[in-house]
């Protein structure tokens, strides 16, 4: 069975879950010891997200080998960095974002990671497909262009997780998998996000959602490609 571009993804998501779980800090010599074993840390992966696999062959071995080495650069990429603190992996969170007096609605989704580094809080997602790293002028570009769909979740993700961090420092970054030389892209230069961005933000998600749940205001397809 050929591996799909979704699968591709959800196992590399699952090797660094099996890498990072019950890593509370991350040290140079915990990476050089994960690197020893990146290849059992995969084939666990491979057996979770794909277990019709059985024995891989033909073009699933060569995905198996860009995995390894993918792994291999996010290992490059915080050995630069350690020490630091991992928080949370593939974290689920979960907001009732109010609309307004009587609508309310459950906003949802899962973090890759959280990191505790330089006593502030990186929220990072790995990103298997092609992003345009354009930068925003303003928080409501992120509601009107399609070109920072990756940008606008990994806002909404730092959004959603404030509120647990209320005297830290949070950014957001995107680890690119096809462009993994040039390190983790962050929003703003890497600068924190303001309370006032913060409260712009939560403006603009109203002000979309209350049109989204508007029957007068009609849908029209956008391309995400």
């Amino acid at each position: 069975e050929q591996m799909e571009a979704n699968t591709f993804g959800n196992i590399l998501h699952a090797a660094m879950e099996i890498a990072y779980t019950d890593v509370v800090e991350l040290t140079k010599e915990k990476l050089d010891n994960l690197s020893k074993n990146t290849e059992h840390i995969l084939d666990q992966a491979i057996r979770k997200e794909f277990p019709a696999a059985g024995e891989l062959e033909g073009k699933n071995i060569l995905l198996k080998n860009v995995i390894l080495e993918l792994i291999e650069k996010i290992f490059r990429l915080d050995r630069k960095e350690v020490p630091f603190r991992i928080l949370a992996l593939e974290k689920e969170v979960n907001e009732v974002f109010k609309i307004n007096d009587t609508q309310s609605v459950l906003i949802h989704g899962y973090i890759d990671r959280i990191d505790e580094l330089n006593g502030g809080i990186r929220i990072l997602d790995y990103k298997t497909g092609k992003v345009a790293k354009k930068k925003f002028n303003e928080i409501a570009d992120l509601f009107h262009d399609p070109v920072y769909k990756e940008q606008f979740q990994a806002m909404l993700y730092a959004f959603l997780v404030r509120k647990n961090y209320l005297d830290s420092a949070i950014r957001s970054g995107l680890i690119t998998l096809k462009d993994l030389s040039n390190g983790i892209w962050y929003l703003q230069q890497g600068e924190p996000f303001s309370n006032e961005e913060f409260l712009e933000f939560e403006n603009q998600l109203r002000l979309l959602i209350s049109k989204i749940l508007d029957p007068s205001v009609a849908f029209t397809q956008t391309c995400l490609l």
